[in-house]
């Protein structure tokens, strides 16, 4: 399963602010079904990803056949990402409504190729 990692870019006192995530979902080598889960970023370090399971949702409020994909969080609400295509997540808020960005910063996920700042790739458990 393709893994999706997000940067946002934005001006602070003249500084440029990025936050970077990177996500992989691994899929089970055998069913081809939705697995575990290491999400890394400015909070959650390359040491100390967070890690769960992930399911495969359907719907949002705005499109009831989306496909949604849910991450388990222990002891905090799941994280909900709309599937757009191959390379590209939205945020969902809890709602499972579209999370809008401003000028500064988005709340998408985007796959990106060769010496990334975020890396995306394949994984299976």
């Amino acid at each position: 399963m393709p893994a999706f990692g997000k940067a946002a870019k934005g001006k602070n006192n003249n500084r440029c602010i990025k936050i970077k995530w990177r996500l992989i979902l691994y899929k089970d080598s055998i069913t081809g079904n939705p697995g575990t889960y290491s999400l890394q970023g400015f909070v959650y370090k390359k040491d100390n990803p967070r890690t769960g399971k992930w399911h495969i949702v359907k719907g949002t409020k705005a499109s009831p056949d989306a496909m949604v994909y849910r991450l388990d969080q222990v002891g905090r609400e799941p994280l909900f990402f709309q599937k757009v295509d191959d390379n590209i997540l939205f945020f969902l808020d809890q709602e499972k409504n579209l999370m809008v960005g401003n000028r500064d910063f988005s709340y998408t996920l985007n796959r990106v190729k060769k010496n990334p700042l975020i890396k995306l790739r394949l994984g299976k458990m």
